[in-house]
């Protein structure tokens, strides 16, 4: 089932969803331990006497959920699908999985698992994959790329307006100013590449977010369409 098409930048995309009755679910929980440390060395002196260390033994753990369900959709295909969550059905429940397909790329990818018998919504990845997956995730500008930027111009300018003005204060009021002008330029570019930085950030983070806002409203809309049918 495919929803409206709707434009972002120079591609279009559009929701789309599958959707089925669960014939079959299977949910897998696998638990991953990993360590680091331990060891040592234990020594014995002249006399006798037994010397030695240990060193701290660190053990950590995580969960990886896999589900594999199989789903007879309602042109009576019956497909496969594996999730890396737990899905909120069994058996004889009526689902769908809903996601955005780009057609200029031929890509799709899923977002959200929806059970329409319990109306129960499970997102199977974050905006922040999904964006990533179809190029759209906006890179954020380095601070540190603009202050060496503006500390490369900064420098010449500075080395310009200390000669310049430093030279025209000793000249009118014969004091020597020129290191102070120097450093003074190289105050305001360093303050120039903060301001500069900051807009140039509030900028790309409120691009990013009408993107996401974007694909999360078409989302919604086909949950929508699909839970009053």
């Amino acid at each position: 089932m495919k929803f409206e098409n709707f434009q972002i930048g120079e591609k279009t995309f559009c929701a789309v969803a599958a959707t089925g009755t669960v014939l079959d679910i299977k949910t897998i929980s696998e638990t991953h331990v990993h360590g680091s440390g331990g060891g040592g060395t234990i020594s014995t002196d002249h006399n006798g006497n037994i010397y030695g260390y240990s060193s701290r033994v660190s053990i950590g753990s995580f969960t990886t959920i896999k589900t594999t369900a199989w789903i007879k959709t309602e042109e009576g295909r019956e497909i496969e699908i594996k999730l890396p969550i737990e899905m909120p059905a069994r058996v004889g429940h009526k689902v769908a999985l809903v996601g955005i397909d780009c057609p200029d790329t031929n890509e799709i990818m899923s977002y959200s698992f929806v059970n329409i018998t319990t109306e129960k919504i499970e997102n199977v990845t974050s905006i922040d994959e999904l964006t990533a997956f179809f190029d759209l995730k906006l890179p954020h500008e380095s601070l540190f790329g603009s202050l060496f930027l503006c500390g490369i111009v900064g420098v010449f300018i500075a080395g310009i307006s200390a000669i310049v003005i430093g030279g025209l204060l000793r000249s009118w009021f014969n004091v020597d100013y020129v290191s102070h002008v120097f450093w003074v330029t190289i105050g305001l570019s360093i303050l120039v590449a903060f301001i500069r930085n900051l807009k140039v950030d509030t900028r790309t983070t409120a691009k990013q977010a009408k993107i996401n806002s974007e694909f999360i409203s078409h989302i919604r809309s086909a949950i929508q369409t699909i839970m009053s049918k």
